[in-house]
């Protein structure tokens, strides 16, 4: 991460949106450790937001309890001014349904702000891709 983070950094006017929630794919307490570690170095560079997307591509498919924790902790660490919410469909569906991914994005924002929710549901996603 430290090599992609000086990469970024060389770019500071080109926006970088990171897919798929930094692919946290080891699951492990010790996988996501280094996964936050990886969101916390990118997230110091204020140019790159993160598309909360893909939590079903892990080995072991959909894990409610651990997609939760995902989803929380990229907001924690990239604030909801920089998170994007994407289905990853059709491959998620695979996995799950389209329900299921948008009922858990939808619960986990619950506590937050309306303005909050609508930038992780669509504003942020309009502002970074211009749309």
């Amino acid at each position: 991460m430290d090599e992609a983070a000086r990469l970024v950094a060389s770019h500071p006017d080109t926006q970088i949106v990171l897919n798929h929630t930094l692919m946290p794919f080891d699951r492990s307490e010790d996988g996501l450790a280094l996964w936050r570690k990886g969101l916390e170095t990118l997230a110091s560079l204020p140019n790159v937001a993160i598309k909360i997307s893909g939590l079903a591509m892990a080995p072991g498919g959909w894990n409610e309890p651990v997609n939760r924790r995902l989803v929380m902790e990229s907001i924690e660490v990239f604030g909801t001014d920089r998170c994007l919410f994407a289905s990853n469909f059709p491959v998620d569906g695979l996995i799950t349904d389209y329900d299921t991914i948008w009922n858990l994005f939808r619960d986990v924002i619950s506590p937050l702000s309306e303005n909050e929710q609508r930038a992780l549901l669509s504003a942020n996603a309009e502002r970074v891709y211009r749309i």
